[in-house]
């Protein structure tokens, strides 16, 4: 698929474009005079098919300009979607939803690169390979560096999903792709899924850093850099909701556990509801004194025997547990350091955590 030039930034030949919107509404038979959800007619999907440069009666053809398939212009324009798929399985076509261009690009790249949930989950409720990889001749993003000659050039479905489409469907789809592919991204850390989110995802940006981050998505200061998508200043806030996000998390989990101890959760008892240590359960006020205060309380607080019940407890009350934490502590610590630098050279340096609200 050749790379094309879009507003001094280089994309891939896989765009929506309003070009080519226009060849399906200014054709006789109109795609968008029909029920969106049905199938296309054979009058309407021959006609659209022809006016992109297919020909309908040979699918398995591609389309030599661009190297795509029928599959692939169904990805590109959202009001066809589903419909053209529906209409191209039925008509002798389903074996070609994976076929891929010569860059690697399959039609399931193309439709969550341009954001369409539906057509994507159609597609892989109906076999498109969510696993699959691309790789690329020319840089994706303008605001990149050009990668060296020994560095992976490859993107992946996820990374292109992370750039346009819902928090929703990234969600679902992080369970399905394999998990290298929730860090993997054609040049390091510059091209993460984590920074396809952060910088192109205007739509879902903070929401979905969040959402890669408890999944495991690694933090790197790679994935965060200013760009034309982002002013210094906005950058700046940004980073900081995302710091504080963080570290409220943590802070929530903090206070789950002075909770549980202070609130004598635990008696010494296995019985002993009220803590005075009888194990009968009667409350009672007696014993060895206050439940916080009693020998080996935290260590029984986080054994084996009640660390289901913490655990059912915390997910109730929305507290994080578990490996959540590890990936909260990680990304606050970065996001704590791109906050001090940015503000250091904005306001000098020394002045982050005066100017923290």
């Amino acid at each position: 698929m050749a790379a094309v030039q879009l507003g001094g930034t280089w994309r891939h030949g896989m765009e929506s474009t309003h070009t080519s919107q226009a060849l399906y509404q200014n054709s006789e038979a109109s795609p968008y005079s029909e029920d969106p959800d049905a199938m296309l007619s054979d009058e309407v999907a021959t006609t659209v098919l022809r006016n992109c440069g297919f020909d309908p009666n040979d699918l398995h053809a591609s389309l030599d300009e661009k190297d795509d398939t029928a599959w692939h212009l169904a990805g590109r324009v959202q009001r066809l979607g589903v419909r053209m798929a529906k209409w191209l399985e039925a008509n002798g076509a389903a074996d070609m939803i994976n076929t891929s261009a010569s860059t690697g690009v399959t039609p399931l790249m193309v439709a969550v690169y341009n954001g369409y949930d539906n057509l994507a989950r159609w597609m892989i409720a109906h076999g498109a390979d969510v696993g699959a990889t691309s790789h690329f001749t020319s840089p994706v993003f303008g605001w990149s560096p050009e990668p060296e000659e020994d560095e992976q050039k490859y993107s992946t479905v996820f990374n292109y999903a992370c750039r346009r489409c819902s928090v929703t469907f990234v969600q679902e789809l992080a369970d399905k792709v394999p998990p290298a592919h929730l860090d993997a991204g054609p040049v390091a850390q510059c091209y993460s899924p984590m920074a396809t989110a952060f910088i192109l995802n205007t739509a879902h940006r903070i929401p979905m850093v969040k959402m890669l981050v408890l999944r495991g998505a690694a933090v790197h200061v790679a994935a965060f850099p200013a760009s034309e998508h982002n002013t210094t200043m906005s950058l700046v806030k940004q980073h900081l909701e995302l710091l504080e996000w963080a570290e409220g998390e943590l802070e929530n989990h903090r206070t789950f556990i002075a909770l549980l101890l202070g609130c004598g959760v635990l008696g010494s008892g296995s019985g002993d509801v009220g803590g005075d240590g009888d194990g009968n359960g009667d409350g009672g006020g007696g014993g060895d004194g206050a439940p916080a205060m009693r020998p080996n309380l935290l260590s029984k607080l986080r054994g084996d025997g009640n660390t289901d019940a913490r655990m059912r407890i915390a997910r109730c009350l929305g507290v994080r547990t578990g490996v959540e934490l590890g990936r909260l502590r990680r990304a606050a610590a970065v996001w704590r350091g791109i906050y001090r630098a940015r503000v250091g050279v904005l306001f000098g340096e020394g002045t982050a955590e005066v100017l923290r609200p």
